[in-house]
């Protein structure tokens, strides 16, 4: 099923997909925000600096798709939606760290030490296949990696040994990463001016605020050898 390209001109500059490229705009201020808000908490320790690299890159990323992947597609090379996509995956990355830092004083060193591997070899595959076939089909695996094979069984694993307050958010977001996968996939429309992409934005700001209360409640403090070195 294809969808067709909307477009509007104001003052003379055409925006295709307006109302997908005002949505990742959206998502891209809300993350910066909260970005902001979470360094503003000062809050110490690695998994707070993984969690804000994560908001910061993904507004960054989701600035660029929005522009160069949807408002102004007609006007560069595809190779200008490069740089969205490899940031979001960078920014999927950090939000991987973020958990396995939370989870690292449970799961024993050679876990840590391998899923630590895993999450930069995941990067570098992921991030070459992406370069080489320009296809955002890898992007969407890699993101979608990131939250049901990384975040939410590191979250099972902690609910169930400390049920701490703040993993509620995580299966939230997790509930959510699922309705925007399906309302993207399956290119659910509700108006031809809002397409299954500005919806699946409405799911992802959410998403995005659910792993903020994430950040804020999940019970954490620092290794010793963290303090240390500050």
């Amino acid at each position: 099923m294809s969808v067709e390209k909307l477009s509007i001109t104001i003052g003379g500059i055409t925006v295709l997909e307006p109302m997908v490229t005002f949505t990742d705009i959206i998502v891209s201020a809300v993350c910066f925000y909260i970005f902001y808000k979470l360094y503003k908490t000062n809050k110490q320790g690695k998994m707070y600096f993984y969690f804000e690299w994560h908001f910061f890159t993904m507004g960054v990323a989701t600035i660029l798709g929005g522009l160069f992947g949807h408002g102004f597609t007609y006007a560069v090379d595809v190779a200008w939606k490069l740089p969205g996509w490899i940031i979001s995956m960078i920014s999927v990355t950090f939000m991987e760290r973020a958990f396995i830092e939370h989870s690292v004083k449970y799961i024993g060193k050679k876990t840590e030490y391998f899923l630590k591997m895993a999450n930069i070899i995941k990067l570098i595959l992921f991030t070459g296949l992406t370069v080489y076939t320009l296809n955002f089909h890898f992007v969407e695996f890699h993101s979608g990696f990131g939250i049901l094979a990384v975040a939410l069984p590191l979250q099972l694993f902690m609910y169930i040994k400390t049920r701490d307050p703040g993993s509620k958010y995580v299966f939230i977001m997790v509930g959510l990463s699922l309705l925007s996968g399906f309302t993207f996939l399956n290119e659910i429309i509700i108006h031809k001016w809002f397409n299954h992409m500005a919806l699946s934005h409405v799911f992802i700001v959410v998403m995005v605020f659910c792993l903020y209360k994430a950040a804020l409640n999940l019970q954490y403090s620092q290794n010793p050898t963290e303090k240390a070195t500050e």
